[in-house]
């Protein structure tokens, strides 16, 4: 099987750690919207900027979060 190109970014996934521990220190929720999307990179028309599934993707995080809902 051909080997699969690693999209994780250490700099993000850091980054997003600490946004985490920010927002759990101050009693608000973190949305990850990188996990979804790193081994997925046909959701991502640039390594950036969104498909529109990845835009329902996101949509369905922030309403589960919204509603205390676990992501589904």
């Amino acid at each position: 099987a051909p080997s699969r190109e690693s999209h994780r970014n250490p700099g993000i996934e850091k980054f997003n750690r600490v946004l985490h521990a920010v927002a759990r220190a101050n009693q608000c929720v973190f949305i990850d919207a990188y996990t979804p999307f790193v081994d997925r990179p046909e959701l991502l028309l640039d390594h950036i900027h969104l498909q529109s599934e990845a835009h329902a993707i996101i949509a369905r995080l922030c309403a589960d979060a919204l509603t205390g809902e676990t992501p589904s």
